[in-house]
């Protein structure tokens, strides 16, 4: 019997936080259309099993796009709107390695 404990997944997903990632973006300089699509994004995780969510959120699932389709389509015409995209990924990829590694050690 496999034994499902999503409290322990959630403990480690603590400093991986898409759902946090996408709300800071509503202060950004992101257009409006990109803002939307960041909250279409978050609420589709919100029901989404969280072994799921690390996908979605930077590939996306199906026909809706994960967070690097979206700023590199909406945040490439623009330098610095670029550059403080690009320094928000990264923190929130470095994250999810984080949790990722803790993931493969608790394997």
């Amino acid at each position: 019997m496999i034994k499902n404990d999503s409290s322990k997944l959630f403990k480690k997903m603590e400093n991986f936080s898409p759902n946090k990632f996408l709300i800071d973006l509503r202060s950004s300089n992101l257009s409006k259309i990109a803002k939307e699509r960041c909250e279409k994004l978050r609420m589709s995780m919100t029901c989404m099993a969280p072994e799921l969510i690390p996908t979605a959120f930077f590939n996306g699932l199906g026909e809706k796009p994960g967070i690097r389709a979206i700023l590199t389509e909406h945040a490439s015409d623009d330098d610095e709107l670029k550059k403080d995209m690009q320094a928000r990924y990264l923190v929130i990829l470095e994250s999810y390695r984080e949790y990722a590694r803790a993931e493969m050690n608790d394997g």
